[in-house]
């Protein structure tokens, strides 16, 4: 029986014995040139089939095609692989190209496939090449390598991630999968192959932080196998998906409905993590100064666009950066997600997950309350939660003439803060570069405010701010670095301020806190794992009378009690039942405790 399965990266149909399959050896020009001068080779014109193909070819035209289409230009290149010529099964002469006899370890049906124990097709032998290589498997609709060698072969679940601007989706989705065994096992499942290293990042103290995700391009998507407490198996897809490319589309952008771009990992996922910076919430935004707050409403209607039935995707909501003050100073101390709970060493608490999700949808409720309308308007399924990456902080940087200038804590807030106050003023101006009209005038620019930064000239109310001007203006935003032991500033401009690249830097080793939970919740929605029972501890049995003068041992019925209380508790709590605890209750209202 075939196995039927979706490619990670168009979503067509594919089937383990109808992809292709990319040969480990090639033979170039040269090489075919000196075999036919021989004249005694009689399979050179059969090693022909095996020359690799460039960006011309008519073979991997559609691989060009799909990668131009998805806004990733030279997308295919980055698989060192491309050009390798492939073997078609479909085709007349596939016997041809392939052993069709046992070599090495390897059983070759009588089909030409190696297959495994379960029957699943993992490879052919090129006729060629050498058994010892790996061989990738490519989609035979887009060309592109599936990500395992296993791909296909179990349940495939996808999950898009899509980061907000500034959102640290990137950082957070490292974090995420760089600890992914541990948070796995603390589930109960077993990790099996995967390509979560192909995510190219890294976070550590004396690196830069990653950049924000290009929002023109898609991203390779980042497969796992994982074995579920129960011995089943399937395999997690994620996307990384850039927010700004959905921010950015109008409403009658067609690409939303094409499916080009990375729309199509949205109109497939069978879950999502939507990631909010805390400035696109006034409440938690530094001085109270929002920034891009309508970008999360954009991107969810947009979203909505795409896909319009959300009933059965479940939707994490997460805040990132949750150990800012800004964050912190909003919530009470004993607040459930400010708590250490020790990280991915635990499986899922549910009952900390619902506390959680309990106060976060009060405060987004009542501080971002167009927000949240909008995200609960679109989707259906949908839960909170605050995380945070890092812990220790960021040191932001900028590169000036080959060095680098550290900000200050304020100044960062400042240059974040007159960036996104440069923006709005001009947002006031028409394609024309006129103002709309003197009303407009006077109630944007009383919105709008004083600029958060001392300039060196006043910005003229019939003037956009152009880069030519904003070279003129100077503001009080300085960098610092130190140079044979003195320190050296550099004060930006403000087309400096519109344009420089900030630099993130950890301040201290990173120490991430609850980024496991998102995941683990929609792994739980989706049937996948169980949330982790904590039964309470027995409690020490009364003592009176003869059995507190001598001491005796706690009566074993009081233990057989104790333990069935626990066990209809348990019950109760993998049914879903928000009273599991009315158990341990009832026992201690029996014995008057």
């Amino acid at each position: 029986m075939p196995y039927k399965f979706k490619c990670p990266y168009c979503f067509g149909e594919c089937e383990d014995s109808k992809v292709y399959f990319r040969a480990t050896v090639s033979y170039d020009d040269r090489q075919l040139r000196e075999l036919r001068s021989t004249g005694k080779d009689q399979l050179v014109e059969l090693k022909a089939r095996f020359t690799k193909y460039n960006a011309r070819s008519e073979e991997v035209e559609k691989l060009i095609k799909f990668w131009e289409d998805k806004g990733g230009e030279a997308g295919y290149q980055t698989d060192a692989g491309w050009n390798m010529p492939y073997i078609d099964p479909e085709q007349d002469d596939f016997g041809l190209l392939i052993r069709d006899f046992q070599t090495g370890n390897y059983k070759v049906g009588s089909d030409g496939f190696v297959r495994d124990e379960d029957g699943f097709v993992r490879r052919v032998i090129d006729r060629f090449g050498s058994e010892f290589k790996p061989m990738k498997r490519l989609c035979p609709h887009c060309l592109n390598p599936l990500p395992l060698e296993d791909y296909g072969k179990y349940k495939t679940k996808f999950i898009s991630v899509v980061g907000t601007t500034g959102a640290g989706k990137t950082v957070y989705l490292y974090q995420l999968l760089h600890n992914f065994q541990a948070i796995m096992r603390a589930a109960g499942c077993h990790v099996g192959a995967g390509n979560l290293d192909d995510l190219g990042e890294h976070v550590d103290p004396n690196f830069p932080l990653p950049g924000a995700t290009d929002s023109r391009l898609m991203r390779r998507p980042l497969a796992v196998n994982l074995e579920k407490p129960n011995g089943e198996k399937l395999t997690l897809v994620f996307y990384d998906v850039a927010g700004e490319h959905f921010a950015e589309k109008t409403e009658m952008d067609s690409t939303l409905q094409e499916g080009s771009g990375v729309t199509s990992y949205i109109r497939n996922c069978d879950a999502m993590m939507l990631l909010i910076d805390p400035v696109q919430i006034q409440a938690l935004a530094p001085g109270g100064h929002t920034m891009r707050a309508e970008d999360v409403q954009k991107t969810v209607t947009q979203i909505q666009k795409i896909r319009s039935t959300w009933q059965e995707v479940p939707t994490a909501v997460v805040l990132t950066k949750s150990d800012n003050p800004e964050v912190v100073n909003q919530f009470p101390p004993t607040a459930m997600f400010l708590q250490n709970i020790g990280g991915n060493q635990q499986g899922f608490q549910r009952d900390e997950f619902v506390e959680v999700n309990r106060e976060l949808r009060s405060f987004m409720s009542s501080n971002a309350t167009n927000t949240y309308s909008t995200i609960e308007g679109a989707m259906t399924n949908t839960a909170y939660f605050a995380v945070s990456a890092i812990t220790c902080g960021v040191i932001q940087k900028f590169e000036k003439y080959g060095e680098l200038y550290q900000l200050s804590g304020e100044n960062a807030k400042k240059l974040f803060w007159l960036k996104e106050w440069v923006d709005k003023w001009n947002e006031t101006m028409d394609a024309s570069g006129k103002f709309l009209s003197e009303e407009d005038i006077v109630r944007k620019r009383h919105l709008l405010g004083a600029a958060p930064s001392q300039l060196s000239c006043g910005i003229p109310e019939n003037k956009a701010i152009t880069d030519e001007f904003a070279r003129t203006v100077e503001t009080d935003i300085q960098g610092e670095r130190v140079s044979f032991g003195k320190a050296v500033s550099y004060t930006l401009n403000l087309e400096e301020v519109r344009t420089i690249s900030l630099i993130g830097y950890p301040s201290g080793n990173p120490n991430p806190r609850r980024v496991e939970e998102p995941l683990q919740w929609i792994l739980w929605k989706m049937g996948q794992i169980e949330p982790e029972f904590c039964a309470q501890p027995e409690p020490s049995q009364p003592r009176t009378g003869f059995a507190m003068l001598f001491h005796r041992d706690n009566d074993p019925a009081w233990t057989t009690e104790w333990n069935q209380a626990t066990e209809e508790a348990r019950q109760a709590f993998y049914r879903g039942e928000a009273d599991y605890q009315r158990f341990y209750d009832q026992f201690r209202k029996k014995h008057n405790m």
